[in-house]
């Protein structure tokens, strides 16, 4: 599994947990990475992508406790999740670049994070929330606003 956190500042380090990792994993990360990141990007609202272990009671439970504003986000809408678009952007270049193995995988990850990944591409992904957002009740419900 892979962490990693993204603002309109740009993105955070990103981090690989050992496979086979537990949920208490996913707990660390957030609290030794995501409360300094958001204090560091000035952020006081944090969107989860689709991961399973995110939903975990656990995990549910910590972030409960900080003074964190979670944006509760459908499960089968992953194409309206910045997070979820910066993830298959990271994938498209690193298979770019063709690893051949786990080593070679995660420097190519960790170079897509540091290179590639800018805070102005970060910024259009959050800015176009709201388009993609408006598209889809257009889409569903034939209105252009509510």
């Amino acid at each position: 599994m892979i962490w990693g956190a993204m603002s309109f500042k740009g993105t955070d380090g990103v981090y690989f947990l050992p496979p086979r990792s537990t949920t208490n994993s996913e707990q660390y990360l957030l609290k030794s990475k995501l409360v300094l990141y958001m204090k560091v990007h000035n952020c006081d609202v944090f969107i989860h992508d689709g991961v399973p272990c995110h939903r975990k009671k656990v995990v549910k439970n910590f972030l409960k406790q900080k003074p964190i504003k979670m944006l509760e986000w459908p499960r089968n809408s992953p194409d309206l999740n910045p997070t979820e678009n910066l993830w298959n952007f990271t994938k498209k270049k690193v298979s770019e670049k063709h690893p051949s193995n786990l080593d070679a995988l995660q420097t190519a990850i960790k170079k897509v994070w540091v290179r590639d990944i800018t805070p102005d591409y970060c910024c259009k992904l959050m800015d176009s929330m709201p388009r993609h957002l408006q598209a889809v009740i257009k889409n569903k419900c034939g209105h252009t606003k509510y």
